[in-house]
């Protein structure tokens, strides 16, 4: 074998912590999925109360799958990577802290709804946008 065994691995390790990081950005900015159209429908009241259910409905799946993560990283972390010797639960580690991240993002958003309003709730630029 050559020996570049590990150029092949660094990728591979590395992609589940991008991927986490950029969705936890991604709830900053306002850019994560959103189903808006009953939002039309109701007042700012109304909205209110609803972006509040949502952000706390979102916030608790992301613990739950938090906490799964972290079961499963103590599975696989007997398993380890060929060349650089990194245990298996080296991405699942990177799902449990973006699940913590983006549980943060999504608390401190809703908090800012409560506090202002649904004016708060942060949206992305323009060119972030879906067409």
């Amino acid at each position: 074998t050559g020996g570049f065994d590990w150029a092949e691995e660094v990728p591979q390790q590395l992609f589940p912590w991008f991927i986490m990081a950029g969705v936890a950005l991604a709830v900053q900015r306002g850019g994560h999925i959103a189903v808006e159209w009953l939002m039309g429908f109701l007042g700012r009241k109304g909205r209110r109360v609803l972006l509040l259910l949502g952000h706390a409905l979102v916030a608790a799946a992301y613990l739950v799958l938090c906490w799964q993560a972290l079961e499963v990283a103590e599975i696989v972390a007997i398993e380890r990577s060929p060349a650089l010797g990194l245990p298996g639960s080296y991405g699942y580690w990177a799902i449990a802290a973006g699940c913590v991240l983006i549980a943060t993002g999504t608390v401190t958003i809703a908090i800012r709804i409560a506090l202002i309003g649904p004016e708060a709730l942060p949206t992305p630029s323009p060119e972030e946008m879906p067409t």
